[in-house]
């Protein structure tokens, strides 16, 4: 007897054998090949469903045996396919049975046989394809998410035959199994989650500069950092920001589910429809769930595609902040342990919120700072020069002077179709943007490599390095001139412009970590 099921290994799935044998010995059933405690658990669970169909495991002892056994085995998903090889070696018509391993098996079973959902479905379809097996059994409400593998591989020719079925219980499969029943396949399945309507910019207003920043960061996906009073809007502003990004493109669509998938056992809907993921993790989160373990993917893997947020950033613990350096260059998020090394996509959108000092009202007109300066300075500190230097944008939020006259402002209609209009622009300059850089294989300007700078730039050499030489660039590091030329371009793109003009590299220059902090009087109070 021999049947299949799946796990995850980081993003991808995998696919495992399961061989049972009954043996000499004393009677219990015995499941070996590098196990977890909690899959230990598997085989009482498939044993009691058993019981409910009448099938009763004798008092012989019996080896189940999961392959390969050097690779640490974990999760839920085993509960069917040791339910099914017990079937197999129990039953004395198994021969009559479909050949069951030929599918992966995947669910969860309650007590009653119930077929339940699990984790990781995405990924175990996908490995189901790749080795070649005829299909995939799930519980019958991982069916919806499944469904929306069609539209990434409508044109391979395997999946096309691929089969994938759903149960409600255990009862059904055994009836599938010896021909008297039919599943519901995934061809049939819908997901009937309605897409929830994105917060988005309506409800907003939007100073010229903002309105810029926002249009930048959705074009080049540079990451942000914004300080300023509490109140201003930093929040409310990074919330919105998915709502004028485009839509996932395919390959990162499918990393994205495939990521959710490893997260939770239903997809978020709006995932699903292909909108870019929103995340933000409270300041007193830990390591682990935000960076990511070898199991579970973290916020910075889970916002991949999309914005991370993360509120009150010099709140974060130290190491956490740190952690984000890497991801912010490579887009990847590599968890390594003593027996597994996993890698996480993480290319994302980093948007940071800060306020001025510990209270908050440091520069604030309308209410005043109560921190000591040393506790202002420590406050500022947390903040390392590497990972401020890996932040593309530093913008400051001022207050508003009449909160009272912008609130009444909201309730007139030319605001109803700002974010409209945002989408229309973030997609037009996204196009022109594209055609350029698709065949120098970049995807957004966020990541252009320095060697192709002057490529993008449209100047010839002379020009570029005409640019470059301005006098007031040369107070920068070579990281910060890098992403000043990197926003330049842009912010040219935003204005469909295919040559870099030296006030696109100023407006970049001004979003500069250094112009920022003058602009809030840092350098003149020795705060830098």
């Amino acid at each position: 007897m021999a049947v299949h099921t799946a796990i995850c290994d980081g993003m991808d799935g995998m696919v495992v054998t399961i061989e049972g044998q009954f043996v000499r010995g004393f009677s219990g059933l015995h499941m070996i090949g590098n196990i977890s405690e909690s899959l230990r658990d598997s085989k009482e669970r498939a044993r009691t469903a058993l019981e409910v169909l009448g099938i009763h495991v004798p008092a012989k002892k019996l080896i189940m045996s999961i392959t390969p056994a050097d690779i640490k085995k974990a999760g839920n998903q085993f509960d069917l396919a040791i339910a099914v090889g017990l079937m197999l070696l129990l039953d004395e018509n198994s021969n009559a049975y479909r050949d069951a391993s030929r599918f992966v098996l995947v669910a969860e079973l309650s007590l009653t046989g119930e077929l339940k959902p699990v984790k990781g479905v995405i990924s175990y379809a996908i490995a189901a394809l790749a080795e070649g097996f005829d299909g995939l059994v799930v519980a019958s409400k991982n069916l919806g998410d499944l469904a929306i593998l069609k539209g990434f591989f409508s044109d391979h020719k395997r999946f096309a035959d691929l089969q994938i079925h759903g149960f409600d219980h255990l009862t059904a499969v055994r009836d599938w199994l010896i021909g008297e029943g039919e599943a519901v396949s995934f061809c049939s399945a819908k997901n009937t989650t309605p897409t929830p309507p994105p917060l988005n910019f309506n409800d907003m207003i939007l100073d010229a500069e903002l309105y810029r920043v926002a249009l930048c960061l959705a074009v080049g996906r540079h990451s942000l950092i914004m300080q300023g009073p509490p109140g201003t809007g930093k929040s409310m502003f990074a919330s919105r920001l998915p709502s004028i990004m485009p839509p996932l493109e395919d390959q990162e669509h499918l990393q994205v589910l495939k990521i959710g998938s490893s997260h939770t056992v239903n997809i978020d809907a709006r995932l699903l429809a292909g909108c870019p993921p929103f995340r933000s993790p409270h300041h007193t989160a830990s390591a682990q769930g935000i960076i990511g373990t070898a199991e579970q993917p973290g916020d910075l893997a889970l916002a991949h595609g999309g914005v991370l947020f993360l509120d009150e950033f010099p709140e974060f613990r130290r190491d956490i902040i740190e952690a984000l350096r890497e991801p912010l260059e490579t887009g990847e998020v590599h968890i390594s342990r003593a027996k597994s090394k996993v890698s996480w996509n993480a290319r994302l959108l980093l948007i940071a919120a800060a306020n001025n000092c510990p209270c908050g009202y440091w520069g604030s007109h309308k209410k005043k700072c109560t921190c000591p300066i040393r506790r202002v300075l420590a406050y500022r500190q947390r903040l390392s020069g590497p990972i401020i230097d890996r932040i593309d944008l530093h913008i400051n939020i001022p207050e508003n002077k009449n909160d009272a006259s912008m609130l009444l402002d909201l309730f007139d209609d030319k605001h109803e179709d700002q974010t409209i209009a945002m989408q229309a622009r973030v997609a037009e300059c996204s196009e022109f943007s594209k055609k350029r850089n698709t065949p120098l294989g970049l995807r957004f300007n966020n990541t252009i490599p320095a060697k192709q700078l002057l490529a993008v730039s449209g100047l010839s050499t002379s020009a570029f390095k005409k640019l470059v030489e301005q006098d007031f660039l040369q107070s920068l590091n070579k990281r910060s001139l890098l992403k000043t030329l990197r926003v330049a371009r842009t912010i040219a793109d935003l204005d469909l412009e295919t040559k870099i003009a030296l006030h696109h590299v100023k407006q970049a220059y001004c979003w500069q970590s250094e112009v920022a902090a003058q602009a809030r009087g840092d350098f003149a109070l020795g705060l830098t």
